[in-house]
């Protein structure tokens, strides 16, 4: 989730607060914010996948989760 002062700046820059979503790592839970990928479910605020530090090279799959900490199923 966006922390106050990144809510800030984002209004101050006209960013929507939907356009964004946190990348947070299923390992060492490093986060980061990124911009919304068109792929992303709708209502997801988090994406939690391997950062490139903790991914040994294996097919890690990503896992949405929504504003209430609730799982997304991803559906192609």
């Amino acid at each position: 989730m966006p922390s106050p002062i990144e809510k800030m700046i984002d209004a101050a820059c006209g960013v929507a607060p939907g356009d964004f979503v946190t990348l947070r790592c299923s390992k060492c839970e490093k986060e980061m914010r990124a911009r919304k990928d068109d792929t992303d479910p709708l209502g997801t605020v988090v994406v939690e996948i391997q950062c490139p530090d903790c991914n040994s090279g294996d097919f890690d799959s990503p896992v949405y989760f929504d504003a209430d900490g609730l799982e997304i199923p991803f559906e192609e």
